[in-house]
């Protein structure tokens, strides 16, 4: 299967999605509103798990301010 959009980019169109239902609360109905939440936190443990296997399964560090 065909990866259209990377996962930072499924991200952005989520939230846009999640942010114009506020605005309009009759363009999803719980149930989708429900999906595109769901969606929107598997997809943002998935970016967290890649960036973790991609440093060693260390986290990252935190830049000191000078």
């Amino acid at each position: 299967m065909r990866k259209f959009f990377s996962s930072k980019g499924q991200i952005r169109l989520l939230k846009h999605a999640l942010k114009k239902s506020e605005q309009d609360p009759t363009l999803y109905d719980s149930e989708e509103l429900h999906k595109l939440k769901l969606a929107l936190r598997e997809l943002r443990v998935k970016v967290e798990e890649e960036r973790q296997f991609q440093n060693g399964g260390f986290g990252y560090e935190e830049k000191k301010l000078p």
